[in-house]
């Protein structure tokens, strides 16, 4: 009989709770039926990655992964894929205080379209990486009232 994958499955203990990788995201993927129709969802390991069908929702989305799933910012990772979809990836990376586990949100944005919604007012620290993703790649945080140049700050603007 050949092993399942089950019996791979890494168990963590989580504040007294005894919860595998796939238990801990599925304790998670539930509580975002609300925004179902607007993603696609991936996992590995203690990681669920979700692909956010429209963009526009991120806001918001982001607005419930604080507020009602507890999870704070860690980082934003810009990625040009432009030779291969046309387009840019957005990877917004969220932790757990509690969990072993990370949320990675990807937005795609149109090479025409070079803009994106800022979260700034929801995770203030996303001011950083907003203004370093309009430095390196020309994508302008929508709503970001701080989007001053961060690395270039002495390039000339011609």
């Amino acid at each position: 009989m050949e092993p399942t994958l089950d019996k791979f499955i890494h168990v963590l203990y989580f504040r007294g709770e005894n919860l595998s990788y796939k238990e801990t995201i599925q304790k998670y993927y539930s509580k975002l039926e609300n925004f179902d129709s607007s993603i696609k969802k991936l996992e590995n390991n203690n990681e669920l990655h979700l692909i956010l069908n429209d963009p526009s929702k991120l806001h918001e989305l982001c607005k419930f992964l604080k507020k009602d799933l507890d999870l704070r910012l860690l980082t934003i990772i810009c990625c040009d894929e432009q030779k291969l979809s046309g387009e840019f990836k957005i990877r917004h990376v969220f932790g757990s205080n509690v969990d072993d586990f990370f949320l990675f949100v990807i937005s795609s944005i149109n090479s025409n379209h070079l803009y994106f919604p800022s979260i700034y007012d929801v995770f203030p620290s996303s001011v950083l990486y907003e203004r370093e993703i309009n430095d390196m790649f020309g994508l302008t945080a929508k709503n970001n009232p701080n989007i001053k140049p961060l690395i270039l700050h002495d390039f000339p603007n011609d």
